[in-house]
Parts: C-alpha cells; sequence; structure tokens
C-alpha cells in the first residue's frame, strides 16, 4: 500500500468537495437574495422573505413599486396595483403580524396586528422584523407611502 498516493487522492478529494461546498453556499446566498426584498415604510427599511409561488414572481417583475397604502380596521394596510398579479394557494384563519397578502388579484394588504380572518389571501411573503412593524405602523396612519425593491 502506497501511502503517498493515498493522501494525494485524499487531499484532492478534499479540496473538490472544499469547492462545491463553496460553491453551493454561493448559489444559496443567491436564491434567498431572490426570495427577499425590502420595503421603505416612514423611512425605516424591513426586509421581506417573499413565499415562493406565481405572484411573487410576477411581483418582482414589476419592481420597484410605490403605493399609498391605506388603513383599514386597525389591524392592516392595503393599497392597489395597476398590474394583476397571479392568484395562488389561498389561505384563511391566523394572520400575523407582518404577513404581506394578496387580496383578489390586484390588491395589496400588509398586516401590522395579529388577528383571524375569513377572508382568503394568496400569500406573498413576511416581514422579517415583526417588533419594528408594530412599533412603526399603527392605524392613526390613515395613508402610508409604501416603497417595493429589490
Amino acid at each position: 500500500m502506497n501511502w503517498e498516493k493515498i493522501f494525494r487522492k485524499v487531499r484532492v478529494l478534499t479540496i473538490f468537495i472544499f469547492n462545491v461546498s463553496i460553491i453551493f453556499g454561493i448559489i444559496q446566498a443567491e436564491e434567498l437574495d431572490m426570495r427577499r426584498v425590502q420595503l421603505i415604510i416612514k423611512n425605516e427599511i424591513y426586509q421581506v422573505e417573499l413565499e415562493e409561488n406565481q405572484a411573487t414572481q410576477a411581483l418582482l417583475e414589476i419592481l420597484p413599486l410605490k403605493i399609498n397604502m391605506q388603513e383599514l380596521n386597525g389591524n392592516e394596510k392595503y393599497g392597489m396595483l395597476t398590474k394583476s398579479l397571479p392568484k395562488g394557494k389561498k389561505v384563511s384563519g391566523k394572520i400575523e403580524v407582518g404577513d404581506l397578502m394578496l387580496y383578489g388579484d390586484d390588491c395589496i394588504v400588509l398586516f401590522y396586528k395579529e388577528f383571524y380572518t375569513p377572508y382568503s389571501y394568496t400569500r406573498l411573503g413576511k416581514i422579517v422584523d415583526k417588533k419594528k412593524l408594530e412599533k412603526n405602523i399603527d392605524k392613526r396612519d390613515k395613508i402610508l407611502e409604501v416603497v417595493f425593491s429589490k
């Protein structure tokens, strides 16, 4: 048995595995960036983790986007799109702070309070820093300018 040949093979294999793991890590990071967008609300930046569905793909295609969102029910802000998005799997029930949803095919809704609803939505994503959103937005904000960007 030649230990030098075995050592060279192990070293080559180790280098190969290391390079593959680096490439895989870069791909994962790029995929994560593709599934995140930023919202700017009242000069605060929020990261949104997007769902993987046709509605979010269509949303990404129309970014950057500025929407004036209006207050509704003391728990949400909604704004109308100028372009329809594909409807996806409908969800209802528990709404959490930071949920970003599509109502119908042209109404984006951002929830800033937790509650239960019988209405159906297409899930677009979730704001990562929910506590910051809760502190920054409430029903006194009758109209908010919200900027969506990649």
